[in-house]
């Protein structure tokens, strides 16, 4: 879990007040707790991820066992448990940040006199459709 200190922070003038309450609460409830989970990761990175990945829990749970944990591989290291070795094939190429040929249409009709509104993602304009005329008007959105 690589943690090594807690900060408690608080804002009230009577924290001195409840320093003992803080101090209970750390011996009884939030240390037995890192130092379980602490152990467990530990046990679940040579346990169940081969000692090749690093283990993390998905959901906080209040009892962190070792079947609570997934693993996070390292490279080329894959699988649930890291159990496969990755080989390199040819080249890679970085992934891209946005899915290309991706489009959005949106439509919403008006029975009033103002007319059908469409927006058209990939070509980025907007057209309004005059239902009295049937004219198309296009306006071109600056994104």
């Amino acid at each position: 879990m690589n943690m090594n200190s807690v900060v408690i922070w608080s804002t009230s003038q009577s924290i001195r007040s409840r320093c003992g309450l803080i101090q209970n609460y750390l011996d009884n409830t939030l240390g037995p707790y890192l130092q379980l989970t602490d152990r467990s990761m530990d046990k679940c990175r040579q346990e169940r991820c081969e000692g090749r990945g690093e283990c993390y829990l998905p959901r906080p749970k209040l009892n962190p066992a070792l079947y609570n944990f997934a693993c996070r591989c390292e490279r080329p290291y894959f699988g649930k448990s890291c159990e496969y070795r990755g080989r390199r094939i040819g080249y890679s190429k970085a992934r891209p940040s946005v899915i290309p040929d991706v489009s959005a249409y949106f439509q919403s009709a008006s029975t009033s006199s103002s007319g059908i509104n469409r927006y058209n993602a990939p070509n980025q304009y907007y057209a309004r459709t005059n239902v009295k005329n049937n004219n198309l008007e296009k306006r071109e959105l600056k994104i």
